[in-house]
C-alpha cells in the first residue's frame, strides 16, 4: 500500500470515528470553541492554564459538556458502543505444532506460516517476520518474568493491506531459551480495527497451518492475557470529563503527562504498571499524536474522550480462555463523573488543581469544597453513572462473538 493510499485511508478512518458530521449529538460551533485547547505544533494540549480554566469558566461550554454526558450516560444502549480495543492470548503447545508455523517450506525457505496458497487472502492480508524485540524487552531484566513467560525468539505481523491500522502480532517461544524447553505462541491484535471477515481469515490461515482438529483443540483452552474494553464520548473534551472508582477500597492512581504545572491529557485509576485498571484520556489529541492526518482536518473534527478498562489477566486471580472471557472484571460501572455543568462556578483555584492533579485522591479531596462553592450559586454537585446492565450485555454479546468468529467460523473457512 503507497504512502498516499495509506494516509488517504488513514483520514477516512478519522473522518468516520471523530468527523462531527457523523455525530447527531456534537454542536460544531461550540465543538470548534473546544478544539482550541489542542495545539497543533506540540501535539498535546495548549499550556497556556489560563486558557483552559477560561474555557471551563464558560457557561455556555459546560452546559453542552453537561448535556452530552447527560445523555450518553443515561442512554448508552442509543448513543454508545462499547468495543474491544486489545486482545492477547497464549497457547501452549508442542514442538510439531511449532514446526507448522515456522519450519522453512518451497525455494525462499520462508517459514510455514508465512506461505499464502489463496489467492483471496494474499489479496486481503500479507504476512512477514518481524523482530521480535519488545515483547522481551523485560525478559532479562526481571528474573520473575524469565521463570514464569517465555522467550519469544519469532514474531509474524499480519497486516491488512487496505488498512495500516488493521494488524495481527503471532509470536512464537520455540522452547530454545526457555530453561524448561517450553514451547507456546502468542496472539495480539486489536479486535475493533478487523472486520469480521479479516479476522475469520487470518485465523482460518493459522487454521490451515496446525490442522483443523489441531487448532480446535489448542485454541479452545487459550490463556486470556490482556482484554481493553471501552467506549468513546464524541463532542467531550477530556478537560471537563472528572470521574473517580466509587469504591471503598483506597486504589492508587495517576496521570499523565508528569509535572505539576502540566495539564493532563490521560489519567489511570489502578495502577498501571501492577494492576488492571481504569484509563481515560483524550482520544482525538491521542489520534493526533500518532497520524498527522488529523491536524489536516482539526475543524472537520469533534474532541472525543475514551474510558476504557484494561483487564491483565497476570494481575488478577482470575483465570479466562476464549470461550469464557465474557467472564471478565468491567469496572466502568465504578466511574462516577461529576457533572460539569456548574464548573463555571468554581475559582481559578480550585479548577487550576483539577486541570493539573485528576487523580482520585485529589479529586475526592476536593469534593468538600467543590460543593461548598456551587452551594454559594445555590448549585449542587451532581454525578452520571453508567448502567451496569448495559456494561454486562454488551460484554458479553461482544466476547462471544469474537469467541464465535476465532473458533468456530475461523474453523468453516
Amino acid at each position: 500500500m503507497c504512502l498516499l493510499a495509506q494516509s488517504e485511508s488513514v483520514k477516512k478512518w478519522i473522518r468516520s470515528t471523530f468527523g462531527v458530521s457523523n455525530q447527531k449529538l456534537v454542536n460544531r460551533y461550540l465543538n470548534s470553541e473546544l478544539l482550541t485547547a489542542i495545539n497543533c505544533d506540540s501535539k498535546t494540549f495548549e499550556r497556556d492554564l489560563g486558557l483552559h480554566v477560561s474555557l471551563l469558566q464558560s457557561q455556555k461550554l459546560c452546559r453542552y459538556q453537561s448535556k452530552l454526558l447527560k445523555a450518553y450516560f443515561a442512554n448508552p444502549a442509543e448513543h454508545l458502543r462499547l468495543d474491544c480495543d486489545r486482545l492477547i492470548f497464549t497457547i501452549d503447545c508442542s514442538a510439531n505444532d511449532i514446526d507448522n508455523i515456522i519450519k522453512p517450506i518451497g525455494k525462499k525457505q520462508v517459514s510455514r506460516i508465512c506461505k499464502i496458497s489463496d489467492s483471496s487472502l494474499s489479496d486481503l492480508f500479507s504476512i512477514k517476520r518481524a523482530r521480535a524485540a519488545n515483547i522481551n524487552r523485560d525478559w532479562k531484566a526481571n528474573k520473575d518474568i524469565e521463570q514464569t513467560r517465555p522467550f519469544y525468539s519469532h514474531e509474524f505481523l499480519f497486516q491488512i493491506k487496505s488498512n495500516e491500522r488493521a494488524w495481527l502480532r503471532l509470536y512464537v517461544s520455540d522452547g530454545t531459551k526457555n530453561d524448561n524447553g517450553k514451547t507456546s505462541i502468542r496472539i495480539d491484535f486489536i479486535p475493533d480495527r478487523l472486520e469480521d471477515k479479516e479476522i475469520v481469515a487470518i485465523f482460518g490461515h493459522i487454521r490451515a497451518r496446525l490442522g483443523a482438529y489441531r487448532y480446535q483443540q489448542l485454541f479452545s483452552r487459550a490463556k486470556i492475557k490482556r482484554i481493553d474494553f471501552g467506549f468513546i464520548l464524541p463532542g467531550v473534551l477530556s478537560t471537563y470529563l472528572y470521574a473517580y472508582r466509587d469504591i471503598i477500597k483506597k486504589i492508587h492512581s495517576s496521570c499523565w503527562p508528569i509535572g505539576n504545572d502540566k495539564i493532563k491529557e490521560t489519567t489511570y485509576l489502578g495502577n498501571h504498571k501492577t494492576s488492571s485498571h481504569i484509563i481515560i484520556y483524550e482520544k482525538l489529541l491521542k489520534e493526533a499524536q500518532d497520524h498527522e492526518e488529523v491536524f489536516d482536518i482539526l475543524d472537520l473534527l469533534a474532541v472525543t474522550t475514551r474510558c476504557e478498562f484494561r483487564f491483565l489477566a497476570d494481575k488478577s486471580n482470575k483465570r479466562l480462555n476464549l470461550t469464557t472471557m465474557f467472564e471478565a472484571p468491567n469496572r466502568l460501572d465504578e466511574l462516577k463523573v461529576f457533572d460539569p455543568k456548574y464548573l463555571f462556578l468554581l475559582s481559578d483555584e480550585t479548577l487550576e488543581s483539577m486541570l493539573k492533579d485528576k487523580t482520585q485522591y485529589n479529586l475526592k479531596s476536593l469534593k468538600s469544597s467543590i460543593r461548598k462553592q456551587l452551594k454559594r450559586g445555590d448549585k449542587k454537585l451532581k454525578y452520571f453513572k453508567i448502567d451496569e446492565q448495559w456494561l454486562i450485555d454488551s460484554k458479553k454479546e461482544l466476547m462471544n462473538h469474537y469467541s464465535d468468529l476465532i473458533l468456530n467460523q475461523a474453523s468453516e473457512t
